[in-house]
């Protein structure tokens, strides 16, 4: 911004030159979240600088440019700010401004807390405005594609304007004309729809929903950014631990990997966070040793631990095609969990893996032996591990606080604990006084009797279920890598996902393609198949997606997919409902979560039940708006 003065004095910048100026700053601000004030200041005062110049005439106006401006007043929280600039824009004639701004400020509007009455006539009077190419009309609900076959080829469509409504409604809860606004984005542009539809929509509504939304971006061959997918499978992970039966582990697990070979198969990338996540995942399904806490018979050796090794290790090849390499701190967890939980198979096994893969143990890794040794009552691994740590910090000192400390809560653990009072070097200067302090007092302390660490879930899965997960684990994890190892997309349309959480098997649509081509067709090609056989034969055959999809399918199955949306959302209200006349009912305060009104996995139970074909017909028609 040092050169902006002069070249705006010199006359040296055009219009593009400002929705670039506009562009720079808004990135600015959002690649470094983290500044100080005195460097938010400064970038506030550019802004407003280059809106000063707008406003006098001194710089010449794009549209585009205030997208961003007012943008920028959203994301840093300024909505006074954003709110008095629109004020002067929407004065403006149409070489300042067009549909794109309005979609913006209706954005801010919504996040400010403005009534979804306000913003819906904004809505509107930005399609009266601003035309285009009859934009109301294919903006709404009911429009029909001309030919569903090839991609839209239509200039001024407002999509920024859909995305700031569909936002608007996301943020007030009016879920149903939400994701029929996302339904007009697909239909309109199946391939080509904004990130940001989908992920207001992934971060707003419940898992099940979110679920979803994330495999139609996928298969739509738009997969969500990293945070978003890192988003998915946090929440998959939190329902586990928030609803614990072993269905919702099942369902929730393979799904996991379900979205990761979505994400994957449409052009995703797996990071280090991602391959944490999973591999803590698929951890996490090994039960405790029953024995260890006098609740059963010690667990002998059996298929499980084998089968969950070798899920790990096609994970392990999966990330490393994408040059992933696990560090020490991937075993270091490995070991933590097979201690806590009383499984030796499990530390050997991460120690095994870490001498093959020629990783390097540091401090924690023999902290976590330790600690381990103690778990398992295991005295010669409890003084193994501390000779290794000792050994490893040779030359730095020899053993610090930390290391005092866990080596006396392990050896504690096996009756050791006068050998560690006796090991402790008296007047020495390499352990103070104050540690020898903490030492005894960790030695003296009563034992505690600790729970062993269950799955995340606090549910244990029985043998063959467990067996039966990891292998449609292993099923899913398979196909992405050879994917992978192909260097092709993943073929949607020949290799259907399951859709939703509770399906066993790809949804099947074909009941209901005659409603779909009822509501979403031409009249005349209905009535008289004829008349399109007669425009088929003079129009090239359908454009298929980079997912394998002829595009015309994709429309279908998209619309199919908003159906299921809908039909969940309006469950999940009635469940809420009822969980508030529970919570009345028994005189305890609802739960909630980021979403809302929390439904337990009983109340899910309760309101679960199969629609018959009909119902689910006349069902669609009244949640589309055909019917009252």
């Amino acid at each position: 911004m040092q050169m902006y003065p002069s070249m705006l004095e010199k006359q040296f910048l055009n219009r593009i030159d400002t929705l670039a100026l506009a562009r720079l700053l808004h990135t600015h601000y959002r690649i470094n979240l983290g500044m100080g004030s005195e460097e938010s200041n400064a970038l506030l005062q550019h802004f407003q600088r280059i809106i000063s110049d707008l406003k006098h005439g001194r710089l010449q106006p794009h549209p585009a440019a205030h997208v961003h401006i007012i943008s920028y007043f959203k994301e840093s929280k300024q909505f006074d700010l954003g709110e008095e600039y629109w004020r002067w824009l929407v004065q403006q004639d149409e070489t300042q401004l067009d549909a794109r701004a309005y979609g913006s400020v209706i954005e801010l509007l919504a996040y400010r807390g403005e009534s979804l009455t306000v913003l819906e006539e904004m809505y509107t009077e930005a399609l009266n405005r601003f035309p285009g190419q009859f934009s109301e009309y294919h903006l709404s609900p009911g429009a029909i594609i001309a030919n569903p076959k090839q991609a839209t080829v239509m200039a001024g469509t407002r999509m920024c304007l859909l995305q700031g409504i569909l936002t608007a409604r996301v943020l007030h809860g009016d879920w149903r004309n939400a994701y029929l606004a996302l339904d007009t984005a697909l239909r309109l542009y199946p391939t080509q729809v904004p990130s940001r539809f989908f992920e207001l929509l992934i971060y707003e509504r419940p898992t099940s929903e979110a679920y979803q939304v994330f495999l139609i971006a996928c298969r739509c061959g738009t997969p969500p950014s990293s945070n978003v997918f890192v988003h998915v499978l946090e929440s998959l992970e939190k329902n586990m631990t928030s609803e614990g039966n072993s269905t919702v582990i099942h369902s929730m697990t393979y799904g996991m990997f379900n979205v990761l070979c979505a994400y994957m198969g449409s052009g995703g990338t797996l990071n280090h966070y991602h391959f944490n996540i999973l591999a803590n995942q698929i951890l996490s399904l090994l039960p405790p040793n029953p024995a260890a806490s006098g609740e059963g018979p010690s667990i002998p050796d059996d298929d499980r631990i084998q089968q969950l090794a070798n899920t790990f290790h096609i994970l392990l090849n999966l990330a490393s095609q994408v040059g992933i390499h696990p560090t020490i701190s991937t075993f270091n967890k490995m070991i933590t969990m097979g201690g806590k939980r009383r499984r030796l198979d499990l530390v050997d096994l991460a120690w095994k893996e870490i001498h093959q893969l020629g990783l390097q143990p540091n401090d924690i890794t023999y902290r976590v032996m330790l600690l381990a040794g103690g778990y398992l009552e295991d005295v010669s691994r409890v003084r193994g591990a501390w000779h290794d740590l000792k050994h490893e910090k040779r030359l730095r000192g020899g053993p610090e606080r930390l290391d005092w400390k866990t080596y006396a809560k392990a050896a504690k653990k096996v009756g050791l604990d006068f050998i560690v009072e006796a090991e402790l070097p008296s007047g020495s200067d390499i352990v103070s006084e104050q540690i020898r302090q903490e030492v005894r007092k960790q030695l003296n302390e009563g034992t505690h009797p600790e729970h062993l660490l269950r799955p995340s879930t606090g549910v244990i899965l029985a043998r063959n279920p467990l067996y039966q997960l990891l292998l449609c684990v292993d099923e899913r994890l398979s196909g992405t890598l050879e994917l992978l190892e192909s260097k092709k997309r993943l073929d949607f349309f020949h290799n259907p996902l399951l859709m939703a959480l509770s399906d066993t098997s790809p949804p099947r649509y074909e009941h209901f393609r005659d409603l779909y081509n009822k509501l979403s067709r031409d009249p005349a090609l209905v009535e008289n198949p004829s008349n399109e056989t007669d425009l088929s034969s003079e129009q090239p055959p359908a454009a298929t997606t980079t997912t394998g999809f002829p595009l015309d399918e994709l429309r279908f199955q998209n619309w199919s997919a908003i159906n299921d949306l809908l039909i969940e959302a309006e469950r999940t209200e009635k469940l809420k409902l009822l969980a508030v006349d529970r919570a009345i009912e028994i005189g305890k305060p609802v739960k909630r979560t980021k979403q809302g009104i929390r439904v337990d996995a009983a109340l899910q139970a309760d309101g679960t039940s199969e629609m018959s074909r009909e119902s689910k017909k006349e069902t669609i028609l009244k949640l589309r708006g055909h019917v009252r």
